[in-house]
Formats: C-alpha cells, sequence, structure tokens
C-alpha cells in the first residue's frame, strides 16, 4: 500500500494514508518530498519522534532541521533562515510553533513542496471531501489483547512476566511509580530497568541501550519511551495503568510482536481507575477565569513586564509556583497547556534540558583562538568532528559524550566550552537541571488573553469521546477486543481475533460474541424495570437452549453485572 500513497502523492492529491503502527507511515511522505523539488513541512506534536526522524535523515545524508518547544529565538531563527536559504528537504515543526509570529515572519521564504501531518496516532472520524484515503487493517492477528481487573496490579504483572518470556515493556503513567515498580519486579529477580523524561539524556540513551541490546529484559517507563525505537522482539507490553484513549493504548500495546511472532498485551486495572479517568475530563479543561489566573501569576512569578518576554527562557519551579500562589495542580498543568495549545507560552516538564553549542565566528577568528589558547583546540576539534553544521545552527552536546571522545573529564570540557563562549567562539548554552517555560509572544494583561472557546470545547469533546471509547474497551467482556480497536479506527471489514481474552473465554463456553451480546440484551431488558426469577426468565427466553442462558446468566455473575441469590432472584448491578 505505501507506494500506492507514495503515488498518490506524487501525483497532487490530498491524501490521508492510515496505516497501523510500525505500518511505515514516515516513508510515505519522505520518498514523494526527495523526489520534488523543494521543501517537505512535517507538522508534529511528538518532539522525541521530530528529533528521531531528523536524526536518521542526517545519517543519510538528507538535509533536515526541527523547530519545537525548547529553542531560543535565535536557535528559532537561523534555523528558519537556512530551511529557507538552503537545500533543505525536511523541516519539522511542532502546532504550537505554527502560532508564532516569529514562525509566520519566515513561512513566505520557505520553499514549500509538501505538508505532511504526523499525528501520534491513526486520525478517527471521517476524511476531508476530496482526499484520497488509503487504509490498511488495523488488525494484528499475532498479537494478544487481554485486560484483567485485578486487586493487586503488581502480582499480575509478576505473573505475566514470568509466563511469557523475552523482553518487555511495562507502562505507567507517573515517574514515581516507573521505579516503585521496576524496585518491586527486582525484587522478584526478573532484570528490570526505569525510564522517564525526568532523567538526563545521557542517562536515557544508556538505558535505552541496555534494553535494545538486551542486557535488560523489562523496560519500566512513561510514555516517553518507546517512540522511533525499533526493536521487534518484544514479547509483551503491560499497561499498569489505563491510558487516556485507545489511541495511545493501540501505538504503545503495538510496539509487541512486529516481528509477527506471538506477543501478548496486558491491560491492568482496579476499581477506582475508571471513575478517575472520566473524571478528568472536567479536571483536564479549567474554565478561562482559571487560565488567567495562572497566566497573572506566572507573569508575576517570573517577574515579566507587559509587551515583554517573548522567547526568553525561565527556570520554572512548578511546587515553588504552587505555594507561593496557593494554586491547585491540576489547574495549574492543564492551564499551562490550554495556554501551549493557544501559543502564549511553552512549558518543558523535563527537568534535564541538554546543553546546546554554536560556533558564531568566522574560521579567521577560530584560527586565532586556536593559537593563543592551545589548550583548547582538543575540545574545539571535537566539536567540529563531532556535530556537523555546528556553524549554521545550534547542536544538542552532550558535555559527558564529548569528556569522553575527546579523552579529557567531563568538568574540564564543560569549563573549556564556558572559556569559548567567553571568547566569542561559541555560543554555549549550559544543560539545565529544571523545567524550563517560555513565554512565545510579548506578555500581555491577563484580562486581554482570549482562547478560542470553538476549538476548546471540541478538544473538550473529542477527549470525553476518547475516554469514553478506552473505558467500554477495559468494561467490555464478550466483543473481540482486536475487532474493538479496528472498528474504533474505521476498519469495518475486521474479523475476530481469537486469541484476546473475550475471544478464548467464549470458546470455553461455547458461544459466539453475536449469542452472548443478544442473550444478554434479553436478560438486561427483563431487569429493566424490576428484578426477576430464573424460571420466569427462562420461560420468557423459552426459544433460547436453556444451556446457553445459563452460561449467560453465569457469565453476567462472574462479571458481576448481576447477581442470583439463594432463591433464584436475579438482580442487575449496572
Amino acid at each position: 500500500m505505501q507506494k500506492e500513497i507514495i503515488q498518490s502523492v506524487l501525483d497532487g492529491n490530498d491524501t490521508l494514508a492510515l496505516l497501523p503502527t510500525g505500518g511505515g507511515k514516515s516513508v510515505c511522505f519522505q520518498v514523494p518530498a526527495l523526489a520534488m523539488d523543494g521543501l517537505c513541512l512535517v507538522i508534529s506534536p511528538l518532539i522525541a519522534l521530530m528529533k528521531d526522524q531528523v536524526e536518521n535523515l542526517r545519517k543519510k545524508s538528507i538535509t533536515a532541521f526541527a523547530v519545537y518547544s525548547g529553542m531560543s529565538r535565535k536557535e528559532v531563527i537561523n534555523t528558519l533562515k537556512i530551511a529557507g536559504n538552503s537545500n533543505c528537504k525536511f523541516l519539522y515543526v511542532s502546532p504550537e510553533r505554527l502560532e508564532t509570529n516569529l514562525f509566520k515572519e519566515y513561512l513566505p521564504s520557505l520553499h514549500i513542496n509538501l505538508i505532511a501531518v504526523t499525528p501520534p496516532y491513526p486520525p478517527t472520524g471521517e476524511a476531508r471531501r476530496g482526499w484520497r484515503r488509503f487504509q490498511k487493517s488495523f488488525e494484528r492477528p499475532n498479537l494478544s489483547y487481554s485486560v484483567f481487573h485485578v486487586p493487586s496490579r503488581i502480582n499480575k504483572v509478576v505473573e505475566v512476566l514470568q509466563n511469557v518470556p523475552g523482553t518487555g515493556i511495562v507502562y505507567c503513567k507517573s515517574r514515581k511509580r516507573t521505579q516503585e515498580v521496576a524496585e518491586a519486579l527486582r525484587s522478584y529477580s526478573i532484570n528490570t530497568d526505569y525510564y522517564h523524561a525526568g532523567l538526563s539524556n545521557d542517562v536515557r540513551s544508556e538505558k535505552q541501550q541496555a534494553w535494545i541490546s538486551n542486557k535488560t529484559r523489562v523496560m519500566v517507563c512513561t510514555n516517553a519511551f518507546g517512540m522511533g525505537i525499533d526493536k521487534p522482539d518484544v514479547r509483551s507490553v503491560i499497561h499498569y495503568d489505563v491510558p487516556d484513549c485507545l489511541e495511545n493504548y493501540y501505538q504503545e500495546a503495538g510496539r509487541a510482536g512486529r516481528d509477527e511472532q506471538k506477543a501478548y498485551a496486558v491491560l491492568l486495572y482496579e476499581d477506582n481507575d475508571l471513575k478517575e479517568l472520566e473524571e478528568q475530563v472536567a479536571i483536564r479543561f479549567p474554565g478561562i477565569e482559571d487560565i488567567r489566573t495562572v497566566y497573572q501569576s506566572l507573569a508575576n512569578y517570573l517577574q515579566v513586564a507587559t509587551n515583554s518576554g517573548e522567547e526568553v527562557f525561565f527556570d520554572f519551579d512548578l511546587n515553588d509556583f504552587l505555594k507561593k500562589f496557593k494554586l491547585n495542580i491540576h489547574t495549574v498543568v492543564y492551564s499551562l497547556k490550554a495556554l501551549e495549545q493557544e501559543a502564549f507560552v511553552s512549558f518543558s516538564e523535563q527537568i534535564f534540558l541538554p546543553a546546546r553549542v554554536q560556533f558564531v565566528c568566522n574560521k579567521d577568528y577560530l584560527r586565532e583562538v586556536e593559537s593563543s589558547h592551545p589548550e583548547l583546540t582538543i575540545t574545539i576539534k571535537g566539536l567540529l568532528r563531532s556535530y556537523e553544521g555546528i556553524f549554521d545552527v545550534a547542536a544538542i552536546v552532550s558535555e559527558k559524550q564529548l569528556a569522553h571522545f575527546t579523552n579529557q573529564t567531563d568538568d574540564l570540557v564543560i569549563k573549556e566550552l564556558g572559556q569559548l563562549h567567553q571568547l566569542g567562539v561559541i555560543h554555549y548554552q549550559p544543560q539545565k537541571d529544571k523545567p524550563q517555560l517560555q513565554f512565545l509572544q510579548p506578555r500581555i494583561k491577563a484580562e486581554d488573553l482570549t482562547i478560542n472557546q470553538q476549538q476548546y470545547q471540541k478538544r473538550k469533546e473529542v477527549y470525553a469521546a476518547r475516554v469514553k471509547a478506552i473505558v467500554n474497551y477495559v468494561k467490555e467482556t464478550s466483543l473481540c477486543r482486536s475487532k474493538m480497536i479496528a472498528e474504533y479506527f474505521t476498519d469495518s471489514n475486521s474479523k475476530n481475533c481469537g486469541i484476546c481474552d473475550n475471544c478464548l473465554h467464549q470458546k470455553r463456553i461455547n458461544l459466539s460474541a453475536e449469542e452472548i451480546e443478544t442473550i444478554s440484551g434479553k436478560i438486561f431488558s427483563s431487569l429493566k424495570n424490576s428484578e426477576t426469577e430464573v424460571k420466569d426468565l427462562l420461560m420468557q427466553l423459552k426459544g433460547i437452549h436453556k444451556e446457553k442462558v445459563w452460561k449467560v446468566l453465569n457469565h453476567l455473575v462472574a462479571e458481576e453485572k448481576i447477581s442470583i441469590d439463594k432463591i433464584g432472584k436475579i438482580s442487575s448491578r449496572l
């Protein structure tokens, strides 16, 4: 199908490609972009994916750049200038950057031949009219989906990992929980490590490489892990917490079994999980007055005057901010997200932001410095040999890796980078050890701050629908899970997989999903207005074999959807 998609793009058609996770989506726009003159503008909300694809393209000697949250104004300007004045083929941009005045200023100079939008999951709903639509099946015939309602999640994780050999991933929603779960698994002698965005780049890279090379068997992580990693032999992906939506779940679970061998996707939940998830709909979308209060508090906390602060980075201690202004953490976090979506601010929750270096002098001055400060030559040569294009745009630099490459100590490299900065040879932005907040446009008065209420409400409705879909998926005990996922992504030709927990359960009771659904519906219709007795129900359903009715009744009792007392009275528990 990739060939047909590429041809459609080359023919000048607006094209919507719906491919499963691991289906090679990037090739579908990269190949036609390379065959055409000009620049391909790639819009993606995933910074990790942008960086990964830019790095891979550069390894193939293809010029590519990215503009995303966390870059300084100077870095953005340099990147946009080069993209407009060179043979750059790909420019990756995060959505919030599209709305900034700075990007709009340089947009006319970009020779764009193709725009690719790469959301982190397949878009749902109807494609726009006039688009050529290509859709590949979302079925994964080798992947067994299961959901377990358990009193102790850690015991179930251990059970799965002890019964399913090979590499595994355990996804958790919080950084703290990744460490707690990893420690618990180690106590069962399971070779485990943890990973989240709060770790330094070097540490994350080391952990990731150890897992890829099978030195670490199981990685307990947040969803910061896995994007862009090519490891086909993952045998199990376990979700310790219920994801926010089916899109995220499908993307993350789909990292199992890419070698087309049998693999398992397991989701665990406890009683309060679904209720808490449903409550998130109200929590994640604060009102405009709350958003204005947070915006004004930010300006006061960071001492940013009206009409100033654009593109300036500020160290931002969230806990200190909450304490000083006595604000609710959920209100602040989700107000920040709303402000990001409206391109007012950018907030990086990543605790460690890597160092950046760019040469800002001409080559004559560089030779003078090397002559007058020979002790700096090793570091200068190390930078030039390690980071291609460092004269043109700022490079993300690991002081530790540079020290290793130049056979120097970390402290010496950091000291010499500082000296080169003072001498005007490079612009050096040291590694940050605090989250960063940046105003993307000049600060305005809080009372003048407005958001697109129509879009905001639409985002809330979409989120509510996604929560409902994942809750329904978790609660479902009859329908094939693979088919549910496929149909959610508008794949109407899917079939029962035969290997998910629901399909296997139906095989054990010798009833089809359709029969269970039909009989369950009739039972609940009988219970709609009042309780009923088993003998009366069997009379009402006399057209259905008694054994089948009893099997469905027992199934519903086991699922705690109905109860049957000692005298045979049936009551609904829904």
